[in-house]
Parts: C-alpha cells; structure tokens; sequence
C-alpha cells in the first residue's frame, strides 16, 4: 500500500503560492483511492487574512484520476465553505476519471457538480485551470463565478481533434469565448490573481463590504478609457475581467476610495 505524499508536487506549489505566506492546512490528507492516496489536495488557509477552502488536483498520484474518494474529498470542502460562509478555490490539473469498470467515477462528478451548484450564488467561486480540464470537470469548473487559466491549461467538454490547426480547448481560445475570465502565464501568476480578486469581491452573499486603506491615483491627462478609470479608481487597484472577449466592451473590479467597485465601459478599442 502506497501512501506517500509528494510534498514537492505543483499541487502543493499552487497552494502555496494561494494562501499567506504559503501556510495551510490539509484535510483528509491519508485519504485513500485504491492502494494510493487519492490525488486531490484539500485544505484550508488564509488569503488577504481572511479564510479560503481550496482543492488542488496532484497529477503525481494516478495522473490525479477521479474516482469517489477524490470526489468525496472536494464534495467535503463545498459543505465546509457552504458552513462557514467562505470562498473555495478549486486548482484543476487531472487526465480525467478513475477507470476501473464500475459507475463510482460518473457518481464522483455528479457529486461534485452538485455541491458546487448548492452554494451558487451564496460563497464566491473561482477555479483555476492549470493543466487539463475535460469533459465533466469542465462542466465543475465552469459553473464557478471566475475562471482562471494558465497559457499550458487546456478546457474542453469534448476532445478539440484538431487542437493544434483550430486552437480550441486552449487558453486563447477559451478568453476568446469569455469562458476564460483572465489568462496568466504561469501558476504563481494565476494564484496572483485568484488572490487579488478574493481582495475585490465579497466573502458570501451576506458579508459587509471592507474599506481598504488606498494611494490616489496619479492624475493624468488623456480621454482614453484607460485614462478614465486611473482618474476614478485607486492606485495599482484595477482587475480587468473577459479582456479578449466582446473587445468593444470593457469590465473590471478595482476599488474607488477604498471600497470596492465594479467597472462597465463601452468603446474600450479605437477602432470600435
């Protein structure tokens, strides 16, 4: 029976490089998928001070397959979040189910699916896409309010054949369909920015709404609409969202005297 832990793997990195200063806590961290520990990392920390679930798919143990335990695991986080009215991050990164004849794997996503639909709307959702993501899982980290990819992530429902002539199931594809809220270049940038938009939106649908201390914008002159938002929003403050989708329009999160905002334009091109 296999049960050591990869304390190295880029599960870990990537919850790392989520939480303050790098610290948290693994739950049900010896539960076991067959004769292996199952390769999903669950746990809870801080980020921005504040306390966030977050799951993260280890590739090192059975290519981070999904069979009941791994689901039960994440299933588990959900309840957890749903509790305690805190955000969960969900880190994608598997090869897909756990294929070993029966139905436990179709029930695993089933599962998942659910509990990510019951807190809906209640705890913020993001989902990181840092490797692959396919079929059902694409379905789970779909229905999150953000989705975050790496430029190495790969998102499709269905196999994307012809990937390499037509590009679908790549990151410039999917911020192209605006599935993809933001595209990073890497994990620790992807997490840079999972952090600053837990920073930028509310902690569950019944929390106040925090001021932060904040640094003026430097005044510039200038009537474009980068202009406009640096003149009515905080110094180093503005996360644009869906930015090569609809390029017409322009959306983002920022904070305006140290509260938070949302941002709406149109004309965001010159040439549209």
């Amino acid at each position: 029976m296999q049960m050591e832990k990869n304390m190295d793997s880029a599960a870990r990195k990537r919850l790392s490089y989520l939480f303050d200063d790098g610290v948290y806590t693994e739950i049900n961290s010896l539960s076991m998928q067959k004769d292996s520990l199952s390769g999903v990392v669950t746990a809870y920390g801080y980020v921005n001070g504040s306390l966030v679930y977050a799951y993260s798919q280890d590739k090192t143990v059975n290519n981070g397959a999904v069979g009941l335990p791994h689901a039960q695991k994440i299933s588990k986080l959900y309840s957890l979040a749903a509790k305690t009215g805190r955000p969960i991050v969900g880190i994608h990164d598997s090869n897909g189910a756990f294929i070993d004849g029966t139905v436990d794997s179709l029930t695993a996503y089933g599962d998942m699916i659910g509990a990510c639909a019951a807190i809906s709307g209640v705890v913020p959702q993001i989902s990181v896409i840092a490797g692959t993501c396919a079929g059902s899982a694409a379905i789970l980290a779909c229905s999150s309010d953000f989705v975050v990819m790496t430029n190495d992530g790969e998102l499709f429902v269905t196999p994307p054949f012809d990937s390499e002539k037509n590009g679908m199931g790549t990151a410039k594809s999917a911020a192209k369909a605006g599935t993809a809220s933001i595209v990073c270049d890497d994990d620790k940038t992807a997490m840079e920015k999972v952090v600053e938009l837990l920073r930028l939106i509310p902690e569950n649908n019944l929390s106040s709404v925090p001021v932060y201390e904040y640094s003026d914008n430097a005044v510039t002159a200038g009537n474009t609409l980068e202009d406009i938002v640096s003149m009515i929003t905080d110094a180093d403050s503005v996360t644009e969202l869906s930015a090569e989708f609809g390029k017409a329009s322009y959306t983002a999160l920022a904070t305006t005297g140290g509260s938070r905002v949302g941002i709406v334009a149109t004309n965001k091109t010159s040439d549209k």
